[in-house]
């Protein structure tokens, strides 16, 4: 089926849901004569109410001469509203009107208001004794809120379509980009395979020169940065492979408070240097348990710790909070740092592969980091802290308490509910 046979097959279908009868038309075209004196005011309101909230004007953007051309259009609507002729081409005019909607980026949701406010002055107007004229049968007006829903279903229709559509695209961009990935993730596999057993072989080499050349200070200086490179290549290398990699995952409960401890003791040889402070701030009323895979999980933390520990600087500060979120659904960790933050525009594309700020690496820490947290079910953001610097948050589900499930905590740790190391 086509577009055009599938939106007729709709029309038949929403007009036999209604109600709606050959003698509803005729009801509908005699009430225009009682509808037609209440149309300026009508209209008027109904752009008065646009222009009134931002969230509805924003979508004009020709200024009064576009209200003012709307205003004839929505004229000129009412009378095909009025016109008693109802066939299929009467319907393609009211999607039209629909995807005019969402072209100029009006929310569904304040179209479909708009129109129930039309309602009321259309069945106010119907309703009003009007001198000279007989009274309204009661079937005439059920007939013109009849039509109104028609009209209604055919604009969230559009809409609708326009929804489909959307999805169908994004779909078919993310079908694109596993495709990407898997290729690049066969080729990079076999290339870091190759490259490993490289590199193993210079790097062999490279301790067996090491030994001649004990007593040349220069020629030793010059093979440890050789040694230097071959190892940032390896990283490099592992870090591809890890991105192009499934994500399997050994869950279990962790304490995620625990858990951002221990990442950062394992960062001891990076931020002694650095002279880094480093506090923990959890609640005292419930403990931040999570189910996840604990060694996938110090990854993401470490990732996150370091990118703060390197952007902090010489004595930095870090700052850890542990909150649940207002629906008790989330346990929300935030890491703050005191460095430069992130600059404006870029923190939706920090998580890109291959995006990077720094002068060496892949951009693919934080890509790999937001992978691992939402196959756990989480996601992570970043934005400007509250003291200017950067903060990434890490949302993941509140664990459901069962006793029956392992545990996977620690017995030895503390859990004070304010940790710091200075």
């Amino acid at each position: 089926m086509n577009e055009e046979t599938d939106f007729a097959v709709f029309f038949d279908r929403i007009r036999s849901f209604v109600g709606w009868t050959d003698s509803d038309a005729g009801l509908v075209a005699r009430a225009w004569i009682r509808v037609e004196p209440a149309v300026p005011a009508a209209i008027d309101d109904f752009y008065k109410n646009i222009q009134k909230h931002p969230f509805t004007d924003s979508v004009l953007t020709g200024g009064e001469r576009q209200v003012e051309r709307l205003k004839r259009t929505l004229v000129e609507w009412l009378k095909s509203l009025f016109s008693g002729e109802y066939g299929l081409e009467f319907a393609w005019s009211r999607w039209r009107v629909g995807r005019r909607h969402v072209e100029i980026g009006l929310n569904q949701s304040y179209a479909l208001g708009a129109l129930a406010r039309l309602r009321l002055h259309i069945n106010r107007a119907i309703q009003l004794p009007v001198p000279g004229l007989p009274e309204c049968p009661p079937e005439c007006l059920l007939a013109v809120n009849k039509l109104l829903d028609i009209d209604s279903a055919i604009i969230q229709f559009a809409y609708q379509e326009h929804y489909r559509r959307s999805l169908d695209q994004v779909a078919a961009e993310k079908l694109r980009h596993i495709q990407r990935l898997a290729s690049i993730g066969q080729m990079v596999t076999g290339l870091a395979h190759e490259s490993r057993n490289a590199l193993q072989r210079s790097g062999a080499c490279l301790e067996a020169l090491l030994l001649e050349i004990e007593n040349m200070p220069e020629a030793q200086r010059q093979a440890e940065r050789i040694q230097n490179a071959l190892d940032h290549l390896n990283v490099l290398y592992e870090e591809v492979r890890n991105y192009a990699a499934p994500i399997r995952l050994d869950l279990e409960h962790v304490r995620l408070d625990w858990a951002v401890e221990k990442a950062w003791q394992n960062l001891r040889p990076v931020w002694e240097p650095f002279r880094t402070r480093f506090s923990v701030e959890r609640p005292e009323s419930k403990r931040p348990v999570v189910q996840a895979d604990g060694h996938r999980m110090e990854q993401v933390l470490g990732n996150l710790l370091q990118n703060s520990i390197q952007a902090s600087g010489e004595s930095g500060l870090i700052h850890c909070k542990l909150e649940c979120n207002p629906e008790g659904s989330q346990w929300m960790l935030h890491i703050d740092d005191n460095g430069p933050g992130i600059p404006d525009g870029i923190a939706h594309r920090i998580f890109e592969p291959f995006y990077t700020t720094k002068s060496k690496g892949t951009g693919l820490g934080l890509a790999i980091t937001r992978r691992i947290v939402e196959a756990h079910g989480g996601e992570i953001v970043a934005s400007r802290g509250e003291n200017g610097g950067a903060r990434f948050t890490l949302l993941l589900p509140v664990l459901q308490p069962n006793p029956q499930e392992r545990t996977g905590e620690p017995s030895n740790q503390p859990s004070p509910s304010v940790w710091q190391q200075d």
